[in-house]
């Protein structure tokens, strides 16, 4: 299974709030993620075309650690495939 990982450049709040059944509010965001290469458990080489490249990805943030800036980030597989298959036509 193939992971990007990448650091966090930027965070876009929607404004789109729901509140869960804990009564958490949890508000959609557009992360802005500069990709680095594949998770250390892929022997895969990451294309260079790729490496830098900022992708962005969304999801839904409701605590403070959720919305820190230049920390690394581990992208789903779904999300990595559905980058992959972007940038690769």
């Amino acid at each position: 299974m193939r992971v990007l990982r990448g650091i966090v450049r930027k965070i876009e709040r929607s404004g789109e709030k729901v509140v869960d059944e804990n009564g958490v509010v949890w508000e959609k965001c557009v992360f802005h993620i500069e990709i680095t290469g594949f998770s250390k458990r892929v022997k895969e080489r990451l294309p260079e075309h790729l490496r830098g490249k900022v992708v962005r990805v969304v999801r839904w943030c409701a605590f403070d650690w959720h919305y820190k800036l230049n920390v690394p980030a581990t992208l789903t597989p779904r999300e990595t495939e559905s980058i992959l298959k972007e940038v690769n036509g």
